[in-house]
């Protein structure tokens, strides 16, 4: 054997050796930076847009905003909506009993519930989003004004074959919008 042959020899062996490190520094850093993982934001919104007889319209934003790398498709979506009315007491749980660890207002009574995306008009069961997308859901409901707060909750779950929720909510004061009156 030839000394240019052992050159060219070791010179496919160098390359094949470097590029396999390559390929695993490549996973390697895509494993640990979590490229490959779903990272949402999602944040629920809610303000008294009226009053009108006797009750307060209220819109409801829900914001998913896809931070990460990777589309995300989601197949179950919802919102939920309890009312803390005027007279009911606060309640402070036991921290021995289940149930919350600390005092808490417990927003017993339901009111509204919505899978926000199911629709007569559309054959879409699921939505995506695209990375670095933001994407709002609006809806509106009627809410009883004897009711004093409401909480709402939006969930939504990952569409990775696992039990993986992911929630938001928010709470709000029903009163009348600044500067309007009841009609």
């Amino acid at each position: 054997m030839d000394w240019v042959q052992l050159a060219n020899n070791y010179n496919g062996a160098i390359t094949a050796g470097v590029a396999l490190a390559g390929l695993i520094w490549a996973v390697i850093k895509f494993r640990t930076r979590g490229e490959h993982l779903a990272r949402i934001q999602f944040d629920v919104t809610a303000k008294v847009i009226d009053i009108h007889n006797e009750h307060a319209v209220v819109a409801i934003k829900l914001t998913l905003a896809n931070k990460g790398n990777v589309p995300i498709k989601i197949n179950k979506f919802y919102l939920k909506v309890f009312g803390f009315h005027g007279d009911d007491p606060f309640v402070v749980f036991d921290p021995r009993e289940k149930g919350p660890k600390d005092s808490s207002v417990d927003f017993k009574h339901f009111l509204h519930s919505q899978n926000m995306l199911e629709s007569k008009k559309s054959k879409w069961f699921y939505t995506f989003i695209r990375p670095k997308v933001v994407q709002d859901y609006n809806h509106v409901i009627s809410v009883p004004l004897e009711m004093r707060y409401i909480r709402v909750r939006g969930k939504f779950f990952y569409n990775f074959g696992k039990f993986t929720p992911h929630t938001a909510a928010n709470v709000i004061k029903i009163e009348a919008p600044q500067g309007e009156s009841e009609k």
